[in-house]
């Protein structure tokens, strides 16, 4: 069927409670990717440029040290590195060395938390969220002005952070402005309101690990009447990520999970033989996950330790593919990281010219199961010789494996393809992530 576009390990030891009910927030899909060349890199691409010219040395040492010295580069010398067509044998098998390494090194930094620094002053709100965003590429929005009867002032509000992830640095902001997170947007953003009459701060009442937010945010216990067996307790807790992320689902086998009361004794968890998941469509901002556990003794005032491993399928940095002389017939393969894009044929069909093409990954896990779709949110269109961006009029999946997915662009083009470049963006590795945690104290209903 044709479908036409429209218009590291985590360790979590925080207070919380006793069944899971994960509301996640991720926001917006995580795929778009800016063509803004990093800021001050001027001396960086010299710097590269020397070095590679450096890989031709007649020196075996020299050859050896500028390979070295372009590792210790880190990531940002992706954005410098040259194409390997026009270099020597030996300079272009050093750069796909030192760029395979830099990709993955950038994949590790992905997940790695975003660090905010503002010094001690007082400034307006509209200021501090500004700040927050340049920092961490987090989007924030206040959505106060579509709810009608919220204030919309700018208040002053004082802050010192210094080195604290994003997360810890919203909830301050936030609480010194009076204000809360709204849930339900489809945007890759944190939506941003006024708080409600009632609501506790933010900080101090939430565990921080890597880009991931916790807090226990309801408790309960129900008892059906009407039949034996049909009693459990329950906690609400309230999982958030920084919005840059976009996990593909979440998954928690029941037989992972570990709880003890204050008395000593074991709790036992309901459908313990379960895996819950739950898929993250683009645009969710939340979802729950009820665990259940049988009813404690009454002689328990609280939960000790409840322990479990939460999975998240998380896709890596975005990466750019470009293929250009597009004539009729025309093919190629570009790998980055662990993935890899065939540009399979380019036909002229009837009145549209098609782009076959597939793309595939090391290891997906079952990132590209059938009944997932976020493959089919990636980016893909060409760009004229002027620069402008002709979008696809629909596209049909062709094929899908555990580890790879082939897709069938069209396009309407007035000529043909040869002066276009196809631009296909893909995250560059789907991480499989286990987030180990466990909640302490947690108060009984």
């Amino acid at each position: 069927m044709i479908k036409t576009t429209p218009g590291r390990s985590l360790d979590i030891g925080w207070c919380a409670g006793l069944c899971v009910i994960v509301v996640l927030t991720a926001v917006g899909p995580a795929r778009a990717q800016t063509d803004a060349a990093p800021q001050g890199d001027g001396g960086l691409a010299a710097q590269v440029a020397a070095l590679v010219a450096q890989l031709d040395s007649d020196a075996l040492a020299e050859r050896e040290a500028a390979e070295a010295a372009l590792l210790e580069l880190g990531s940002d010398v992706l954005d410098h590195l040259p194409v390997v067509d026009g270099l020597s044998a030996e300079a272009a098998q050093r750069v796909a060395r030192v760029r395979e390494a830099a990709e993955r090194l950038r994949a590790d930094e992905f997940l790695e938390p975003s660090l905010v620094d503002l010094p001690q002053r007082t400034m307006p709100l509209s200021a501090a969220l500004e700040q927050l965003q340049f920092q961490t590429g987090n989007a924030v929005v206040d959505v106060r002005s579509q709810f009608g009867g919220q204030e919309q002032g700018d208040p002053r509000i004082p802050l010192q952070l210094e080195g604290v992830s994003f997360w810890e640095a919203l909830d301050q902001i936030l609480d010194r402005a009076k204000m809360g997170v709204y849930g339900f947007t489809g945007e890759q953003a944190v939506s941003v309101v006024a708080r409600e009459p009632g609501q506790i701060d933010r900080y101090g009442h939430a565990g921080y690990v890597g880009p991931f937010r916790l807090q226990a945010v309801e408790t309960s216990a129900r008892r059906d009447l009407r039949r034996d067996g049909e009693n459990f307790v329950s906690v609400t807790i309230d999982a958030s990520w920084e919005p840059r992320l976009l996990p593909i689902a979440l998954r928690h086998a029941m037989d992972d999970l570990e709880a003890v009361d204050d008395q000593g004794n074991s709790l036992k968890v309901a459908g313990q033989q379960q895996e819950l998941e739950m898929p993250i469509n683009v645009g969710v901002v939340s979802k729950e996950m009820a665990v259940r556990f049988e009813t404690p003794p009454r002689t328990a005032s609280q939960i000790a330790s409840l322990r479990g491993t939460l999975t998240a399928l998380i896709p890596g940095a975005v990466e750019e593919f470009r293929f250009d002389k597009l004539a009729e017939g025309a093919s190629g393969k570009q790998s980055r990281a662990d993935v890899t894009v065939n540009l399979e044929r380019v036909q002229k069909n009837g009145e549209v010219w098609e782009i076959r093409m597939k793309v595939a990954f090391g290891d997906a896990g079952d990132a590209l199961e059938s009944h997932r779709g976020w493959v089919y949110d990636n980016e893909a269109f060409l760009r004229g010789p002027d620069g402008q961006v002709v979008p696809y009029i629909g596209f049909e999946a062709i094929g899908q494996s555990t580890d790879e997915i082939g897709v069938v662009y069209l396009f309407e083009l007035e000529k043909g393809p040869e002066e276009y470049t196809f631009v296909y963006r893909t995250p560059a590795a789907i991480h499989s992530i286990p987030v180990h945690y466990e909640l302490k104290d947690i108060p009984l209903p």
